[in-house]
């Protein structure tokens, strides 16, 4: 008795059938490469358009230019004075401007102008990593159609401004997503290597630094030798090098290692309770005196607070600690003072937030979400031309 085989044509359909899936799934990441890419220029186009001073004129707010200084000048020797304050630059960390200023060498850029392509490059680089990282975290049954609907939601986000303008935002959030997935994926060295360079970038990164630290200190076990005990613990090290790198050069160029924590004192910048320091952004409230400012940027103290413990409910623990611990660190310094872009720019926060989104019960509702933070992007991108302090 032989066998039943498919007829040639049913077997050739479903060889093409098969063939077509791999394709298709092959391509996917590429296609939101290039997606991604796209809508990154055509929003650069929109922001171009909507700025009668240019492009970088029109980006280049507040904190942009001390980080222009450092691509131009270097770090400060001595004091500026600033709107009758001595300010200096070592409080802005070193690796964002080192990136703008080999940007503007190869390039030939105005500084600006490379710092708004080497922003909009690592914003293209967080969308892609994030879409892989929340399909290892998130319901895998929609994994396809979440990471497209991440994408939109990204895209439309009405402070993602702060993704394009030359600041450390983008190149924080990609670093830190760097991390989280190699975390995901079991790679404790390249997620040491990614927060090594996110040290580097922002004092928050040592949180994820410490993160890794616990996480591999967990996995010590009973009559581990010195030897496997230096090994498991390395990783965390790597990831301290780059504040210690900035420690080190601060030590050669003005005798401090702890120089970028002194001239926080020039912005009113000093230790305080957090929550202490988030509460009183509420008691300034006052409709009369128009004191609605400092209420604004508690509000968003609250609303990262929130999405931490939303985080930590759906066991999502490295996102709720990035979220929670980094603006309780920001209260730290004791002021609530650009508290609103540290959360709204927050790869943790914009997860829970897009989770939140991904909830609305129909496309419709999503459709209308996206139209509607669209629009306040572009409402905020003009007050951002106008140095709106709310936004700093």
């Amino acid at each position: 008795m032989t066998g039943f085989s498919a007829p040639p044509e049913l077997a050739t359909r479903n060889f093409v059938i098969k063939r077509a899936s791999a394709l298709r799934e092959g391509a996917t990441p590429a296609l939101f490469f290039g997606a991604a890419l796209l809508i990154t220029l055509l929003r650069l186009l929109i922001y171009r358009a909507l700025a009668p001073q240019g492009l970088a004129a029109g980006l280049c707010q507040w904190d942009c230019a001390w980080y222009m200084s450092i691509v131009e000048d270097g770090y400060d020797l001595s004091a500026r004075l600033v709107a009758g304050h001595l300010q200096l630059n070592w409080a802005f960390f070193p690796l964002y401007p080192l990136l703008t200023w080999g940007v503007t060498r190869l390039t030939g850029l105005d500084p600006r102008l490379a710092a708004i392509g080497l922003s909009s490059a690592c914003f293209v680089g967080f969308a892609v990593l994030a879409r892989s990282y929340r399909a290892a975290t998130r319901d895998t049954s929609r994994a396809a159609s979440s990471g497209w609907t991440w994408l939109w939601f990204l895209m439309a986000w009405p402070f993602g401004f702060y993704f394009q303008a030359p600041y450390t935002e983008s190149l924080y959030a990609m670093l830190a997503t760097a991390g989280l997935l190699a975390l995901t994926r079991k790679r404790p060295f390249a997620a040491g290597g990614a927060i090594g360079l996110l040290t580097a970038t922002r004092p928050t990164g040592m949180l994820l630094a410490a993160a890794l630290g616990v996480r591999q200190l967990c996995q010590l076990r009973a009559g581990q030798d010195r030897r496997a005990i230096e090994l498991i613990l390395l990783p965390a090290v790597i990831g301290g090098l780059g504040l210690l790198g900035f420690m080190i050069f601060l030590v050669l160029h003005v005798g401090d290692p702890l120089a970028f924590l002194w001239a926080q004192t020039a912005w009113d910048h000093h230790a305080g309770n957090p929550l202490a320091v988030l509460l009183s952004g509420f008691q300034d409230f006052s409709l009369a005196n128009h004191h609605v400012g400092r209420s604004y940027e508690s509000a968003w103290g609250v609303a990262a607070l929130g999405a931490a413990i939303w985080l930590a409910a759906r066991r999502h623990w490295m996102e709720a600690w990035v979220c929670g611990a980094s603006v309780l660190m920001a209260l730290g310094a004791g002021t609530t003072t650009s508290v609103p872009r540290y959360v709204a720019a927050n790869p943790a926060f914009l997860f829970a937030a897009a989770d939140l989104f991904e909830a609305l019960p129909s496309w419709r509702w999503r459709a209308a979400g996206l139209s509607g933070m669209a629009t306040v992007q572009i409402v905020l991108v003009l007050a951002w031309y106008k140095a709106a302090h709310f936004l700093l």
